[in-house]
């Protein structure tokens, strides 16, 4: 799993930060929580009004927090500045379901994709969050990467991401439902393929959201590979693109 600060999470643990920050100083490089189930979803972390600042794991997925087979909660806190070589510069899931509620995931970074969170196989949840700043230069999914998910984003801010393709948002192969919501200023290189938000073999539902501002070679609102989109009482503005602004 890669270098962790804390011992192997396995079972239920509750972090009350009361405000507190976690940060990695030095050379050595770790990330701060990594949970797994050895038994189905054994292990439980929820992380409660905590920052969690410059983790780094060059050759392991999860920036700042790793798990799998688990349930992760992830309540008014921060994650900025955290790095993977890999996937999930921030929060790395896998067969777990994510809850993130009232928190920012700000100015991560990942080379493999999913700067802020990269999530697979597993149901996640996003209620009243920021996801800004994040940036996957040679990966998918600035912001977001899911595979396999199914996925709420309910009254998010997905902003400033940049990415290869989806600069704000990637999803493969998934259920994806956003609501009330603003996707803007995303985009990533000059030859990068759906600025906002790019869909492969995924049934996109979009509710109340704004796209604007995003950018790409093609689709620079949205780029829709294969699957579809159903866009009720939204906006695409503003958006720009060698080929297909909007979609």
């Amino acid at each position: 799993y890669g270098y962790s600060a804390l011992p192997l999470i396995t079972s239920t643990i509750t972090v009350e930060g009361n405000g507190s920050t976690i940060t990695r100083r030095g050379s050595e490089e770790m990330r701060f929580f990594t949970a797994v189930s050895y038994e189905e979803k054994v292990a439980d972390l929820t992380l409660d009004k905590l920052t969690l600042t410059n983790g780094k794991n060059s050759y392991y997925n999860g920036g700042a927090v790793y798990v799998s087979d688990s349930t992760l909660t992830i309540n008014y806190c921060t994650l900025s500045g955290n790095e993977s070589g890999l996937t999930g510069g921030g929060i790395f899931a896998t067969y777990s379901d994510v809850t993130i509620t009232k928190s920012n995931i700000n100015d991560n970074k990942s080379y493999g994709g999913g700067a802020g969170v990269y999530a697979r196989y597993n149901a996640m949840t996003i209620i009243d969050s920021t996801l800004s700043g994040n940036e996957a230069p040679d990966g998918d999914g600035g912001g977001v990467y899911v595979v396999g998910a199914t996925v709420t984003i309910n009254n998010a801010f997905i902003g400033g991401n940049e990415a290869l393709i989806g600069g704000g948002l990637m999803a493969y192969g998934s259920q994806l439902s956003i609501v009330n919501s603003l996707i803007s200023g995303n985009g990533g290189s000059e030859d990068n393929l759906g600025g906002g938000v790019y869909l492969v073999d995924t049934a996109g539902t979009l509710n109340g959201v704004s796209i604007a501002g995003n950018s790409a070679f093609r689709g620079g609102g949205m780029f829709i590979f294969s699957g579809s989109a159903t866009i009720e009482k939204s906006t695409l503005s503003g958006n720009e693109a060698t080929v297909a602004g909007g979609i």
